[in-house]
């Protein structure tokens, strides 16, 4: 069997990314210097990883220089959709250096590190038995929150599905907070639309429209709505 034999199966050109860059507007500027490497024909047994990201700069990356989607299992079209958009979170909240110094979006960075802060002292410990079993040796609480936990969040609080342990009943000190819920619903319309609604806001704010907290709140509600109703047209069409 030679070297070749043992090269992921590329999945190009693959409808999945079109249909990311088609409903997801914050990652359509990305998803042209993506590929999806497809190797479940080749997942050796007891290997229980679904999708592994990678971005252009990471050593291990079977695509160098593309933001690679490699995956592990058979999926449906709408499945594989689900799950590129979910990991390319990672992307969006990461860096396009290993330097870490130039962010691939600064906003969504921010909101990424404004979760963190909102976590409640529950949600704290938990992250912290899970630092200490799943962390790299020699990698600290922060790196390990900015490289992998904080994203966990967001794919858990925009793809439920993708992360279903994730999901708590009403009332669990574990589950959601009120000001999580909120946070998710604006980096939603964020990734959905490529406009932070908050940015709304403030500019009808500048001009007097919004005079006040509550109309404020009211504003962001209706665009929200209209988003989701927006979103459900698109789901029928």
């Amino acid at each position: 069997m030679s070297d070749q034999d043992d090269e992921p199966t590329a999945s190009a050109p693959d409808p999945t990314l079109g249909a990311v860059a088609s409903k997801y507007k914050l990652l359509a500027p990305h998803m042209s210097n993506a590929e999806i490497v497809d190797s479940s024909a080749k997942a050796k047994p007891g290997d229980d990883r679904h999708l592994e990201f990678y971005p252009p700069y990471e050593s291990e990356n079977p695509r160098p220089g593309k933001i690679t989607f490699e995956l592990f299992d058979k999926m449906t079209p709408q499945q594989r959709e689900d799950a590129v958009a979910a990991d390319a979170l990672h992307h969006l909240g990461g860096f396009q250096d290993p330097e870490g110094t130039k962010p691939v979006d600064p906003k969504w960075l921010q909101m990424k590190r404004d979760l963190m802060v909102m976590r409640n002292e529950p949600q704290r410990r938990v992250d912290e038995n899970a630092f200490r079993e799943e962390g790299d040796h020699g990698d600290t609480m922060a790196a390990w929150l900015q490289r992998n936990r904080a994203d966990a969040y967001i794919r858990a609080g925009l793809f439920p599905e993708q992360n279903p342990d994730w999901q708590r009943p009403e009332g669990d000190p574990e589950g959601w907070t009120p000001q999580q819920k909120a946070h998710f619903a604006r980096m939603g319309a964020y990734l959905r639309t490529g406009q932070d609604p908050a940015d709304t806001v403030n500019a009808a704010r500048s001009v007097g429209l919004v005079t006040s907290d509550r109309y404020a709140k009211e504003h962001v509600q209706r665009a929200n709505r209209l988003d989701a109703l927006a979103a459900a047209i698109s789901r029928r069409s």
